[in-house]
């Protein structure tokens, strides 16, 4: 008491503490940094290793596999992930969360460095920090009638994408619809021969002709003097020019054996917005920055800078961007806060019927949210959904401790009345009533939240946002309950405010209400045992309609403003094949009624890849878009389409998503097609598709080994004279003087020249004795087949299997692995990825949670009461309001995810409120000299009204979140449910559960105590 003694006493330091407090939460409000979720991005690091000529088995066995098995080494990998294509490796490390960016790309760095020189020679490596799963958070396009989408790509890298790149925090600009331009260098082998040129002649010429070496200065008695030594080419002319070698004394010029043209390269890639092509920008966010505050500098930047200098034909668009998402998602929950606090201030003003005690609660809602904003800043915490939906359940909460208190002033006014007693002696008499179960119930909610900053992973990173939001919201709260809200109540008037005909109706209410509950505790304490079994069974069947309600990682359906549509054809088609089927896909996706614009983007990675990303006109139609969509683009001959919303969370968009891991590629390969044959079989788990090893076919180079030994020619130089018929050599760069560009310079065969296995006779190479020989004189090309990738995860080869499952995804994860542990070989493993590990992650650490929060809590209580029994009876609340929030569950059709499940653990502390302030009231009247049931019929009907209004604050501070339509309101929607019908069902059954209980355990202690003591 002398805490609160001691602000009454000083009420201006109090006033000037909660003023402090709304300009430190205010500053926070305006400065904290702003993002659609929580950061769950682990530390990822791109390995990426070239080897020219080498085919994918030969890239996997020497170059993939002793990487791997170095990098696996790192304790703290959580993942490695490798694919090894012809000519290149591709390696991704997936380091545990815990491990700042920096320090993960260090660990890789060093491992590389000590496998490196054990690799082959000519093996080139880069080490890259990757971001945020290299998910663009804007997409621009620019789009022209007049220039050529070349021109429009190249206007764009050299006048756009510098400037965006300076920009802080942005990571990189993916460029997508035109391949890169290049200087082609397009050799006839014909004439080649017919002038005794060999391609080592060529690259001789572009080594030592096309060059710029320093050359310091000349330094004479007068001045000093720049040696210049560039020697490069600056123009197509002059390099069609260079000489490659003389014959009969006769220069042999580059243009008299090849065409020289600068184009845009073979691979390209295509884009397209609402079927007009163009070329797309997606723009890429460091990993360590804000959302929000990158996407406002790029809108100011096109604004200020871009949009004004366009020329006159070029049009720029924005048809996705993150930061509208944002603004839209958080602008709706912010509303959604103010309607959350009128509620409650209309719950305080039905209950207490006067208008000044309302304004008593209502004045520290802000106090307490703002406090969370306060630590929120403080601890580099983001506003983002998690951060908001929190604030919208702090209001609930927050108001309970100062609910109780008002109310209790409010009892201890009305049966004083004949007293005469100083407003500041009824405030201090009506305090000592209630500080200890305040505090206790405050601290029930602290320990069921504190072990939440211990958990691990993605879960840890949800729960630790929203934990700490609500603890230092809740302890604001119990700080501005016993400090302000104490003097707030002295100065209220002591008299009812004039609203004379509500106020009569509801005095009358609450009165029935009153005696109607006492004649319930009255009925149920005589029948205690068959209360207690009635209530049992009315809980069991929640136990069955676990299995119905399912259960997930994120809400399996989810409001969206676009959607993203990614399909597939078959991996050796090229681009004119995908581009084919992607217009009918586009087709289908702009004559649907749902979308009002799509972006297509062809080529990003491989040409037999693309995405659409599909706008809806309403957010509210996501599911109907979905399904239409679906169904639409099933039917499409040689594509793969899966539709989704885009996801807030990068990474994989089908929920279901696993993979076998084994030792051999061809075994793996049979017992995954087997597997797959089972998996068909079960359509609950509905269409999943392969992605499995695939054989290309190939020309194989054989070459005469004891010929050309026997001619001096290596295997090496034979080799390198055939990778002629793949083309794209790179043997240099051409910089155009005076505008700055620079082009690769690639080496290709003519057009249709090198086809067929017996074009060799066409391509002839020097033996050191200077004889000139056909290649197919000592070499062949042999057809034959190959993986055209080799895919590893943890230096194991897998097939991945993904989809969308008709039942919950943790029912289908369940399945998946009774089926692999019936139909698989022992030496497969089974391993689960994106979602599915995610979800797998959650399940197990929530039960963490709950285990240790619980844990605390009994603690906690037990030495409150000094009793080992009575916690017990307070905890009922808990099973009791998760049987609750099951029920609401089912009855919503929400599966069990991430959302319902926070929703759960915040129940485990909200509703022992209620218990405490029950029991603690029923001890204070039997240590006056009252009875077990006497005391409980006393304290039931005394605190119900607390306890009714507390509740209800909370179940009304979530209804609009339960019927909130913005994006991403299903997970709103998921905690706003559990909570509801968990709170309801707590409160009911709390109310008459727990007297039954508490006077059975009491009278059965007694009676022990009793026996105890005679036969002593």
């Amino acid at each position: 008491m002398w805490f609160v003694r001691f602000f009454l006493s000083r009420p201006l330091v109090t006033v000037l503490l909660a003023i402090l407090v709304c300009v430190a939460g205010w500053y926070a409000y305006r400065n904290t940094s702003v993002e659609h979720l929580p950061n769950t991005t682990p530390p990822i690091i791109k390995v990426s290793a070239t080897w020219h000529g080498a085919s994918a088995e030969a890239v996997d066995q020497s170059v993939t596999q002793p990487l791997n098995k170095q990098l696996m080494k790192i304790s703290k990998m959580t993942n490695l992930f490798s694919i090894s294509f012809p000519n290149i490796s591709l390696i991704t490390g997936v380091m545990n969360l815990s491990v700042p960016v920096n320090d993960a790309y260090q660990m890789i760095q060093n491992e590389v460095g000590q496998v490196q020189s054990s690799l082959p020679g000519d093996v080139r490596i880069t080490v890259k920090k990757f971001s945020n799963s290299n998910v663009p958070i804007m997409w621009l396009f620019l789009r022209s009638g007049q220039y050529s989408v070349n021109d429009l790509s190249f206007y764009a890298e050299h006048n756009i994408v510098p400037d965006l790149s300076r920009i802080p925090g942005v990571a990189g600009v993916n460029l997508v619809g035109a391949g890169q331009r290049s200087v082609q260098v397009f050799l006839d082998p014909v004439k080649m021969s017919a002038y005794g040129i060999d391609l080592q002649q060529v690259f001789q010429a572009f080594n030592t002709r096309n060059i710029s070496i320093p050359g310091g200065f000349v330094t004479t008695f007068q001045q000093r003097y720049l040696l210049n030594l560039d020697l490069k080419f600056y123009s197509l002319l002059a390099l069609e020019n260079m000489i490659i070698t003389y014959r009969d004394h006769a220069p042999i010029f580059l243009k008299d054996i090849a065409n020289v043209k600068l184009t845009a390269g073979r691979n390209q890639a295509y884009s397209a917005l609402n079927g007009e092509q163009g070329i797309a920008l997606g723009i890429v966010k460091s990993n360590d920055t804000n959302t929000f505050s990158v996407l406002s500098s790029v809108d100011t930047f096109l604004n200020d800078d871009v949009i004004t200098d366009l020329p006159n034909s070029v049009h720029l668009s924005i048809p996705y961007d993150a930061k509208r998402i944002i603004e839209d998602t958080l602008g709706s929950l912010k509303s959604d806060i103010v309607w959350s606090v009128l509620f409650a201030a209309l719950v305080v003003f039905i209950f207490l019927r006067r208008l000044a005690p309302t304004l008593v609660v209502v004045a520290i809602v802000p106090l307490s949210l703002l406090g969370g904003l306060v630590v929120l800043y403080v601890f580099d915490y983001s506003i983002n959904m998690l951060t908001l939906l929190s604030l919208i359940l702090l209001v609930g909460v927050v108001v309970d401790d100062v609910i109780v208190v008002v109310e209790a002033v409010e009892h201890v006014g009305e049966s004083a009345t004949g007293e005469a007693l100083p407003r500041s002696e009824v405030v201090l008499r009506a305090m000592s009533l209630i500080i200890k179960p305040v505090i206790a119930s405050s601290i029930s909610l602290v320990c069921i939240f504190v072990a939440v900053f211990f958990l691990p992973g993605i879960l840890g990173i949800f729960l630790k946002v929203f934990a700490l939001v609500v603890v230092s919201g809740v302890l604001f709260s119990l700080f501005f309950a016993l400090s302000l809200s104490p003097i707030l109540c002295q100065y209220l008037p002591s008299q009812p405010e004039r609203l004379w005909f509500l106020t009569r109706f509801l005095k009358h209410a609450f009165s029935c209400l009153d005696q109607a509950y006492t004649r319930l505790v009255q009925l149920c304490l005589k029948g205690r045992i068959l209360t207690v079994v009635l209530v049992v069974l009315l809980c069991v069947p929640a136990y069955f309609l676990m299995g119905v309600i399912g259960s997930g990682f994120l809400p399996a359906k989810q409001n969206n403003s676009a959607l993203e549509i990614e399909f597939k054809t078959p991996h050796n088609s090229g681009l004119e094949y995908t581009l084919n089927r992607a217009k009918l896909i586009e087709a289908r996706v702009k004559a649907s009624p749902f979308i009002y614009s799509n972006l297509l983007l062809l080529g990003q990675n491989t040409q037999n890849q693309g995405t659409i990303i599909a706008n809806l006109k309403q957010v509210r139609d996501t599911d109907a878009a979905i399904d239409t969509l679906s169904r639409a683009l099933s039917d499409i001959p040689g594509t793969e389409v899966t539709v989704a919303g885009k996801p807030f969370v990068s990474g994989h968009l089908d929920p279901l998503y696993f993979a076998l891991l084994g030792k051999n590629n061809a075994i793996l390969t049979k017992i995954g097609q087997d597997f797959s044959d089972v998996l068909d079989k079960h359509p609950d788990l509905g269409r999943l598709s392969i992605d499995a090893p695939k054989l290309q076919a190939q020309y194989r180079l054989e070459v005469n080994r004891a010929l050309i030994s026997s001619m001096g020619i290596t295997p090496q130089a034979v080799a390198q004279v055939t990778a002629l018929y793949g083309g794209d050599i790179q043997v240099g760069s051409l910089l155009y003087k005076g505008s700055g560009v620079t082009f690769p310079i690639y080496l290709s065969p003519e057009e249709g020249s090198l086809t067929q296995p017996n074009d060799l006779h066409k391509i002839y190479m020097y033996t050191p004795s200077g004889q000139f020989v056909p290649l197919s004189s000592v070499a062949k090309l042999v057809p034959s087949v190959a993986f055209s990738q080799i895919s590893r995860i943890n230096d194991q080869v897998d097939i991945q299997f993904s989809g969308k499952p008709k039942k919950s995804l943790g029912l289908a994860i369940a399945e998946v692995k009774a089926l692999a542990k019936k139909h698989l070989p022992a030496e497969v493993k089974l391993l689960f990825l994106g979602q599915s590990e995610s979800y797998l992650s959650v399940a197990s650490g929530m039960l963490t949670a709950l285990g240790i929060g619980l844990l605390m809590l009994y603690v906690v209580l037990a030495v409150q009461f000094n009793s080992l029994i009575q916690p017990v009876v307070i905890m009922l609340a808990q099973p009791l309001a998760a049987i609750g929030a099951i029920y609401g569950l089912w009855l919503a059709h929400i599966d069990l995810n991430i959302y319902s499940m926070i929703g759960v653990l915040l129940l485990m502390g909200l509703v022992a409120k209620n218990s405490i302030l029950l029991i603690s009231l029923t001890n204070e009247l039997r240590r006056e000299g009252l009875s077990i049931n006497e005391a409980l019929q006393q304290a039931c009907p005394r605190r119900m009204r607390p306890v009714i209004m507390t509740s209800l604050t909370i179940i009304l501070a979530m209804i609009p979140a339960v019927f909130g339509t913005g994006i991403g309101s299903e997970g709103d929607r998921s905690l706003g449910v559990a909570v509801i019908f968990g709170m309801l069902a707590s409160t009911i059954l709390t109310l008459i559960l727990v007297p039954c209980v508490y006077s059975l355990l009491e009278q059965a202690m007694e009676v022990c105590l009793r026996r105890g003591r005679e036969n002593s």
